[in-house]
């Protein structure tokens, strides 16, 4: 089949497979391209692909990267590893209506209510991923007319929406139907909508068929027949001499865990088989979950000095372990196929043995597949024995498997079905699917015109603020507000005499002030204000701002469309420079804090508390409080000082961690029992909390929820200009 002239891109390289795919494809003429996104794993380096090494991992998700061995595989031009967050836009660079808009959003939650109760979404499930989405769509989506997206891959462009994709399963269609979570959901949406999905598994076409798939067909994993072939006898021997120093040798590569593999299965089975006197050793791969408890196993099999480990390893010397081997030891757990280790050991004409169903595959492959399916131990027993102790029928079962494997998953087979499957979704022929709709939805989003106001409009506005102003004027002074920008705060109970512009106090004074305020529960304020003092000088990894913490890369991407001019950060920590604000300018930066001195920072620092800034009106272009909102003691004053001391267009930007459920908080009339947790007096729920905000004059521009594990939240809120204000 000719190439088709179609610019592709392959998303989300796990286990290498999207790299395997493209580069088939690429062997054919086709252009396509891979960005794995956000994916440290050993097994989405290309270098275990193209390399040839040895070295030790000591951590599958963090490999040695910078190892002199890693170093020398050249990397095609057309593979791209990034980290999304160095990649985040902001709304207001980009054209809104190109990124994940609340209105967008709305619209994927539509379309998942179709589904029923079960698979439907939320806003904030949607919205968890816009700097993720945006960043993609921004920088990398433009140009390609298919994109694939794999396992999880499948949802960025789901919700970026204009380019047509292809949903690749690897697995994950089983999750998706038993496993009820919003990344679920999403999935199960993003499969629903594609014009098109790959199923890779033979056993997910039943979770295929439960999603009510309208197009999908299975493609056989990438698997090169040119590097994973047989080996002449001479180069097999000196390669199972090398490994081991036993007359046969078996080779288990599939990682350790249990739960999915059943590797305690062929560990018990090859006890057995040693015991009955067979002179063997057994190869394993040295990763998974439950590496030590197999070694436990091991021990008390009695099993130690039969058993050798290798670190995971590269393809080319995979290959060679493969063909060298008497036999190759899958899977044995409840799934009845093959992934990729199956097809592997077939194109080097090594028997497989694995739990395996043919009734699976008959949609698959119209030969089944030469492998040796057994399940229990007595079983796999029984076939380890028949194929070490008769040569001829080992070596036919290989010599078939080898010839299987070229007729029924060689390369060119899985480049003509590829293609097969990009010409029916670029094409006039691409079928009847959600994802059509869903497109069509958001380019009539994009063709809203945005409202410019005419000389009517403005003439209103204008009449309406001047309105609004007179008869703030005529309020009491305790609930009007100044047109300088500054805002009705919280409710009348809450809101105690409003600091002046021009005051400008220290810190013990508004330590005094904020105690004669609100005295119910200034001891308790103070108790978690000594212990959060105590906890932070340790200068601990967790610190919010310092590099080890693992929120700060995430909080700076958010931060950094907004920081500009002046910045005031306010923070209740004693460390220097907080990260976030590395990189901008120290002669406009400002600190405040009630916990530190003005001898341990390299810019202006100021101690002092947020509900009294020492700083007249309009003073700021930006606030940042990083995890500091909720060791405030009187929040509605801080919000209202932030509000007060920012100019109009500036942005406050801050993180918490949120607690749903967290009571509203009234520091003024209700006396507490207890602090919320040792070192907060109150925890945030944003359900009172963004009120409290409106109520305070800020408009809220963008929310971001994470799970980091804790449900974080990154806010932006601005000051709006006087000409933007309305009633």
């Amino acid at each position: 089949m000719a190439p088709i002239d179609v610019k592709q891109l392959h998303l989300a390289n796990i286990a290498n497979v999207a790299y395997g795919y493209a580069k088939i494809l690429r062997e054919v003429g086709a252009a396509a391209d891979v960005l794995c996104y956000d994916l440290t794993h050993i097994l989405s380096l290309p270098m275990w692909v193209d390399g040839d090494f040895e070295i030790s991992v000591a951590d599958e998700w963090h490999p040695p990267q910078d190892h002199p061995d890693l170093q020398r595989v050249r990397l095609p031009e057309w593979y791209r590893r990034i980290r999304s967050r160095d990649y985040w836009v902001s709304s207001r660079t980009v054209g809104r209506s190109l990124l994940l808009s609340r209105e967008w959003a709305d619209a994927i939650v539509q379309a998942s209510q179709r589904y029923g109760p079960r698979w439907t979404l939320t806003r904030e499930d949607v919205l968890s991923y816009r700097p993720l989405v945006d960043a993609l769509q921004a920088s990398f989506f433009t140009g390609y007319d298919v994109i694939f997206g794999y396992a999880y891959g499948a949802v960025p462009p789901l919700l970026a929406s204009l380019t047509p994709y292809v949903a690749v399963e690897i697995g994950t269609l089983r999750d998706t139907v038993n496993i009820d979570t919003p990344l679920g959901r999403l999935l199960a949406l993003a499969y629903r909508n594609a014009p098109f999905t790959i199923v890779t598994n033979a056993d997910c076409r039943a979770a295929a068929e439960a999603l009510e798939l309208e197009s999908y067909s299975f493609v056989p994993h990438p698997v090169d027949e040119d590097v994973f072939k047989p080996l002449g006898d001479d180069e097999r021997l000196a390669i199972r001499n090398s490994l081991c120093a036993s007359r046969h040798l078996l080779v288990a590569p599939a990682r350790q865990s249990w739960n999915v593999k059943a590797n305690h299965r062929y560990l018990r089975a090859f006890a057995e088989l040693v015991r009955g006197g067979a002179d063997a050793t057994l190869l394993i791969s040295e990763w998974g979950p439950d590496v030590r408890r197999a070694k436990r196993l091991i021990a008390d099999l009695g099993i130690a000095d039969r058993v050798k480990w290798f670190a995971p390893a590269p393809e080319r010397r995979l290959a060679r372990m493969f063909a060298a081997a008497d036999l190759i030891l899958d899977q044995f757990g409840t799934f009845g196929t093959f992934g990729l280790i199956g097809p592997k050991a077939m194109a080097c004409a090594t028997p497989c043995l694995l739990s395996f169903d043919p009734a699976l595959h008959a949609w698959c492959f119209a030969e089944t597949p030469p492998v040796v399916g057994v399940g229990e131990e007595h079983d796999l027993l029984q076939a380890m024995q028949h194929y070490l102790t008769d040569e001829p029928a080992r070596v036919a079962r290989g010599a078939q498997s080898r010839q299987w494997m070229l007729r029924h998953h060689s390369k060119a087979i899985v480049a003509q079905k590829m293609q097969e499957i990009v010409s029916l979704v670029s094409g006039a022929s691409r079928p009847k699917a959600g994802f059509d709709a869903l497109r069509r939805q958001k380019l009539a989003l994009r063709r809203v015109p945005q409202a410019v106001p005419g000389p009517e409009a403005v003439r209103l506005v204008a009449g309406r603020w001047r309105s609004v102003a007179a008869h703030l004027r005529r309020l009491p002074a305790r609930v009007g507000r100044t047109l300088n920008g500054l805002r009705t705060g919280p409710p009348a109970r809450l809101r105690p005499a409003r600091l002046k512009a021009d005051a400008c106090i220290g810190i013990d004074a508004a330590l005094g002030r904020l105690q004669a305020t609100a005295p119910l529960n200034w001891d308790l304020y103070l108790g978690c204000l000594n212990r959060g003092a105590q906890s932070h000088k340790a200068f601990p990894p967790s610190s919010p701002g310092t590099p080890a913490d693992p929120e700060t890369d995430l909080f700076c991407a958010f931060l950094r469309p907004y920081v500009r001019g002046q910045v005031l950060d306010i923070g209740y920590r004693p460390q220097p420079v907080a990260r976030y604000l590395g990189d901008h300018p120290i002669e406009r930066t400002t600190s405040l804090g009630p916990v530190s001195g003005a001898d341990d920072r390299p810019f202006r620092f100021v101690p002092g508390v947020g509900e009294y800034l020492p700083w007249d009106n309009s003073q700021f272009d930006v606030v940042v409080s990083a995890a500091s909102l909720d060791r405030h003691y009187l929040l509605d004053l801080a919000t209202q000082s932030a509000f007060r001391v920012l100019r109009p267009g500036g942005h406050l930007v801050a993180s918490i961690i949120e607690f749903p459920g967290a009571p509203s908080y009234d520091p003024y009339t209700t006396r507490m029992a207890h602090p919320y947790d040792g070192e907060h007096l109150f925890r945030i729920d944003r359900t009172w909390f963004l009120p409290l905000m409106a109520q305070t004059g800020f408009r809220e521009v963008e929310i971001l929820a994470l799970q980091l594990p804790y449900r974080q939240l990154f806010m932006s809120f601005e000051k709006p200009a006087l000409g933007s204000w309305r009633a």
